[in-house]
């Protein structure tokens, strides 16, 4: 069992998920419904809601890989019948927000296996209303202490202040 005792919580059970790039989503499914079966609705909703709000949190999507991930997931479009709007072809870049939005369409669908990251636990806070505290751990259980890791996160809803009493689930990894 994790040590959860600075945050004054009960832990009432350990779940572990596959790790097969759905993890984030199964997790939060199990979370909030107990049971993992819910991963792709809970994604398809996080990417429409992140589509439906895209210019207030689009600055919530890492771009650092998202050229490189184009190329790769490119090549899955056909192959899924996925309908992407912005296309590269010869001699033309894509556009920051054009990749953002690519990537949220794809985000979407659990075929493409899109690692949930801070952005998509973000938008869950908010669909959800909850507050998302994530916790790195080493091999052996203990909180993760190396320099430049976030040992801790606390992700709540942007218009939620900090102490407001809301439902809080716990995710390790």
């Amino acid at each position: 069992q994790p040590e959860l005792s600075s945050y004054d919580a009960v832990v009432v059970e350990r779940h572990r998920v596959a790790p097969d790039g759905n993890c984030q989503f199964r997790s939060v499914s199990y979370a909030l419904l107990g049971t993992e079966d819910a991963h792709a609705e809970i994604r398809q909703e996080v990417a429409h809601y992140l589509r439906g709000n895209f210019n207030r949190l689009s600055w919530l999507i890492n771009p650092d890989t998202l050229e490189e991930d184009e190329g790769r997931m490119a090549r899955l479009d056909k192959k899924y019948r996925v309908r992407i709007p912005y296309k590269t072809y010869k001699g033309y870049t894509l556009a920051e927000d054009e990749l953002k939005l690519n990537w949220v369409i794809r985000l979407g669908d659990a075929r493409y296996r899109i690692w949930g990251d801070e952005c998509t636990l973000a938008v869950m806070t908010e669909m959800y209303n909850i507050r998302i505290v994530v916790e790195q751990q080493e091999g052996d259980g203990r909180r993760a202490t190396k320099m430049g890791s976030h040992a801790v996160q606390v992700i709540i809803p942007y218009d939620v202040v900090p102490e407001a009493c809301i439902p809080t689930i716990f995710l390790i990894y």
